[in-house]
């Protein structure tokens, strides 16, 4: 499926100067949500199942504050 879905409310108003943590299954739009409709919205953005940063944040677990 390559539509996305036309969301009824405007997140990035909503969101605006909130930390957000967004979770949820596997191949439900986590990502596409982020990229397509909030990637200007969003000063920082972390993707902890890529290998590197996860193992970053697991050996310093005070490297995200650090990079805030």
């Amino acid at each position: 499926m390559s539509e996305n879905i036309k969301r009824c409310l405007d997140l990035a108003n909503l969101i605006t100067k909130k930390s957000v943590f967004l979770f949820g299954p596997r191949q439900t739009g986590k990502s596409t949500l982020i990229n397509t409709e909030l990637s200007e919205t969003f000063a920082l953005s972390w993707n902890l199942l890529k290998g590197k940063l996860r193992l970053e944040v697991q050996r310093n677990p005070s490297y995200l504050t650090e990079q805030v």
